[in-house]
């Protein structure tokens, strides 16, 4: 696994932390880690301590401008991180996401927005693997399918890694009926 994306159909969901949480992991079992921040309003970079939008980011990465390993910024956590551009999300002309693989890192996680919009769907089309953090409750369980339907049309498809519930609270009954409502989706 090389390219790794964090994705979602809902926002407020956890991908973000779950980015920060397996990049400082992998980081502290020796790995090297970069993680990209897609979203437009620059979560990832502002949860590690960084400013959002400012300097050389992601944006000019994938336009080819700079290099990712320059480009990068150090963490807090100790894994380097491409800020965000809200111009990402305008962008309608295809974004080489492949020259995020010139980076020296081991991984790369790819922080993508929330939706179902063209940006997601090229984070997708790229990576190698995705892992859907969901909070356990009904709007995030409906996106479910649209999010395996976008994985399921790349071709061929990355790796489904699972859902990861967020947030979740074993005695509420509504958290354990919506993890049945998945269960019974057969995700893994």
């Amino acid at each position: 696994m090389r390219l790794l994306a964090i994705l979602s159909g809902k926002g407020g969901v956890g991908k973000t932390t779950t980015t920060v949480a397996l990049a400082a992991a992998f980081t502290e079992l020796g790995r090297k880690v970069l993680a990209c921040d897609f979203d437009p309003v620059g979560g990832l970079t502002y949860a590690v301590g960084g400013v959002p939008f400012g300097g050389v980011g992601l944006l000019e990465v994938l336009e080819g401008h700079a290099e990712p390993d320059q480009a990068a910024r150090a963490s807090s956590d100790e894994f380097a991180v491409l800020t965000g551009s809200v111009a990402l999300e305008r962008r309608r002309d295809p974004l080489d996401l492949r020259r995020l693989l010139r980076s020296s890192a081991d991984l790369i996680i790819l922080d993508a927005p929330p939706g179902f919009g063209s940006l997601p769907a090229r984070i997708v089309g790229c990576c190698d693997s995705v892992l859907v953090p969901i909070i356990v409750e009904p709007l995030a369980v409906r996106t479910i399918e649209f999010v395996l339907g976008m994985i399921d049309a790349v071709k061929p498809p990355p790796k489904m890694l699972g859902v990861l519930p967020t947030m979740y609270e074993p005695r509420r009954m509504l958290n354990a009926d919506q993890t049945a409502a998945l269960t019974a989706l057969g995700v893994p």
